[in-house]
């Protein structure tokens, strides 16, 4: 979407920072959990998230047992490291609660997780899934701290935590708590209809802002 465009700033991308802070850490920060799913429960490491993205590749180097002869070679695995530039899109979990101290309608961003192309051992695509799930509250101290470009004003910082905090972002609804613990698309009625799905989706949607607007007597 045109209006997600800020987090790809080249400066200071979203994908770089949040795969540099989960994987490395920044020095003066707390290395945020890496969670398998959007239950938040099971935790994943490093190792575990480089292997769902870095391909194994065979390369013939000299042999060290035969320096002296060229053509002595053998084959040897090497990992090719993962190229962060190939994550486009997030999954944002949010709860909406109404705050009755300030008489509004409330999304907080509980969760985000970048979504990776699943590969086959073909390299035939598989679809989207996410790569692993981080907890907002821990990755907020490391956002504030970064920068994202404002579109508004150039001459003015925004941190990626305003940026998410004010909803700068545009996003469609793909999931809702349900029985099934499934995506819209999942679902049995929408599985095969892309545009009931998005439909759904937008019905959804409407349904939070018209039990707001139902919270208000007039």
């Amino acid at each position: 979407m045109k209006q997600n465009k800020d987090i790809t700033w080249p400066r200071n991308p979203l994908n770089q920072i949040i795969w540099h802070a989960v994987t490395t850490g920044y020095s003066d920060l707390p290395r945020p959990k890496a969670y398998a799913n959007d239950s938040l429960v099971t935790i994943i490491n490093e190792t575990l998230i480089r292997e769902k993205v870095e391909k194994e590749i065979w390369v013939d180097v000299q042999n060290p047992a035969n320096p002296l002869d060229p053509n002595d070679l053998i084959r040897i695995p090497l990992k090719e490291p993962f190229d962060v530039s190939t994550i486009k899109k997030f999954r944002i979990m949010e709860d909406w609660i109404f705050d009755a101290q300030h008489s509004d309608f409330r999304p907080t961003i509980i969760a985000i997780a970048p979504l990776y192309t699943m590969l086959s051992e073909t390299g035939l695509e598989l679809g989207e899934a996410a790569l692993f799930w981080v907890k907002m509250d821990d990755l907020r101290p490391i956002l504030a701290q970064q920068e994202v470009f404002n579109r508004r004003n150039d001459a003015s910082r925004l941190s990626y935590d305003q940026w998410f905090e004010t909803r700068n972002f545009a996003s469609h609804i793909v999931k809702r708590s349900n029985v099934y613990d499934a995506d819209i698309n999942q679902l049995e009625e929408y599985r095969d209809n892309g545009e009931a799905a998005l439909l759904e989706s937008d019905e959804i949607r409407n349904d939070l802002y018209v039990l707001e607007h139902d919270l208000w007597e007039y």
